[in-house]
């Protein structure tokens, strides 16, 4: 790639930043974000700072909004954990770097640093956008040492403009801020090394894994290994399309090429001299630690109609939350004081030994994986699948349900799918085994009976008494084979 390539695609990945404020911004006027959903705060009293910083919002689609949820609020509970964690432990002095310029945290330590680095042209851009706003000019810190066009450097807050592939000008403009080797530091990547080169974004590693005390969040883009064919490489749709994405917005996923999966993830933080590293997909971080109630299932349901599940899931499995700590367990850091263990403090590794030690197929390495603890990892081994005769070749060959969110309930030879969403039975071809994609979309009460000795496949006639039209509902067969029970489902958005 020439020089003026390169130069593009510095603007393209600098361009990513405004995309993601912009989303940010969504989520606060809708209500998401803390504190807008506490009682008595409304958006517009919320201190929140993404509506200084986006003039003109845009309201994002449902299923952008609930992903940046689950983004936003994995980096804020993070954070915020690892400092009550340096606050239990008696740290005094500690700062926290972030790569990209993230998510401010909110917390009272006094002898703590945050430093923003971000490419110079961010940072220049930011400063000035910051100095021209009373509201926030206000919340500088006072008498900085360096306080020019391009960076701002006080005993609390830092704010540089330096290129992460310069590690020896990254590492001067620490120095300057006060951050040495011995301070406890947190560093958070959120979607920032995947735009480098994969042994650009090693190099970042490294270099912050050089600190004795330092924990490291990361966030962004893996492949399931259960999207990949080892013989002939294909991806998933979802895989391909989001490749597709960032390669058509000149922001392509250098890092990912060389690194996919959650375990080539995890090799690479071992690699590199990290001495603990737990990686978990978003979907398993949300449901443990995001929204572990029903109350904030709750809550965020309500906020906007949202009928998009499909799609939250393949995001959530496609992005994860790596944390890993350079320090061995039970070090202590420079100031004597035990180093922080974020997920200890938020009480997520209790859950994990917990959940793993009760059911060795909850959790496996698609969705959760660490340094210490490989012989805990659940996975399904041939071990534990020894009475099963797996069919060579599935009878239903050119069988095409074209639905999602259905049952499927087995009597006798015979298996009964009902409801979902797809093509109404009067879009098929009648008699066909390959039901074509045309027509409308829609909740389905059809139901379809399949041969399991044959593979043939027809429709059933509706009856007058046929349930209404649902989708991830339930159903289950009676013990004497006599009848399905349905129960349960979505009719709508917020039904």
């Amino acid at each position: 790639m020439n020089q003026g390539q390169d130069q593009a695609t510095d603007l393209a990945i600098q361009g990513t930043n405004t995309s993601s404020i912009t989303s940010k911004r969504s989520l606060e006027r809708l209500g998401y974000l803390d504190p807008c959903h506490v009682p008595g705060v409304t958006e517009k009293d919320s201190p929140l700072m993404f509506k200084y910083v986006v003039p003109k919002p845009s309201r994002r689609s449902p299923v952008i909004n609930r992903a940046y949820y689950q983004r936003t609020e994995s980096i804020r509970v993070l954070v915020e954990g690892w400092i009550e964690e340096c606050e239990a432990n008696g740290i005094e002095q500690c700062a926290i770097i972030s790569l990209g310029c993230g998510l401010k945290a909110k917390t009272h330590m006094t002898k703590l640093k945050y430093i923003d680095i971000d490419y110079p042209t961010l940072i220049t851009e930011r400063l000035y956008m910051v100095r021209t706003q009373d509201t926030l000019r206000n919340l500088l810190p006072q008498n900085p040492t360096v306080d020019d066009v391009g960076d701002f450097v006080s005993d609390t807050y830092s704010c540089m403009g330096i290129d992460l592939r310069n590690l020896e000008t990254l590492r001067k403009g620490l120095e300057t801020t006060g951050v040495v080797p011995g301070l406890p530091i947190l560093v958070i990547s959120e979607v920032v090394l995947s735009y480098l080169e994969a042994d650009e974004s090693d190099a970042v590693l490294r270099f912050f894994g050089g600190y004795p005390d330092a924990t490291f969040i990361l966030h962004e883009q893996c492949i399931p290994t259960f999207d990949v064919d080892d013989e002939v490489e294909n991806l998933h749709p979802f895989a391909s399309t989001m490749f597709k994405h960032f390669q058509r917005t000149m922001t392509p996923l250098k890092t990912l090429q060389e690194y996919r999966s959650l375990q080539d993830h995890r090799d690479r933080f071992q690699t590199l001299g990290w001495s603990k590293c737990d990686l978990l997909n978003m979907n398993l971080f949300t449901d443990y630690v995001i929204m572990p109630t029903a109350e904030e299932h709750q809550r965020v349901s309500l906020l906007e109609p949202f009928d998009e599940h499909d799609e939250l899931y393949w995001i959530g499995a496609y992005y994860f939350i790596a944390v890993a700590s350079s320090a061995p367990g039970g070090a202590l850091s420079a100031q004597g004081k035990k180093s922080p263990d974020v997920l200890e403090r938020i009480g997520l590794r209790s859950k994990l030994q917990d959940v793993q030690a009760l059911s060795s197929h909850h959790v496996d390495q698609e969705t959760y994986t660490n340094l210490q603890d490989e012989h805990i990892v659940a996975t399904i081994s041939d071990d534990l699948i020894t009475d099963i005769d797996w069919a060579k070749q599935s009878p239903f060959q050119d069988l095409d349900i074209n639905r999602k969110g259905h049952t499927l309930s087995i009597l006798g030879d015979e298996a009964f799918v009902f409801g979902g969403f797809g093509l109404d039975a009067e879009d098929h071809q009648e008699g066909a085994k390959v039901f074509q994609p045309r027509g409308q979309q829609t909740r389905l009460n059809t139901m379809m009976r399949l041969n399991m000795i044959d593979g043939s496949a027809e429709t059933i006639a509706a009856g007058s008494d046929v349930p209404a039209p649902r989708m991830y509902h339930s159903a289950a067969a009676s013990l004497d084979g006599s009848a399905i029970y349905v129960y349960g489902g979505r009719d709508g958005p917020n039904k």
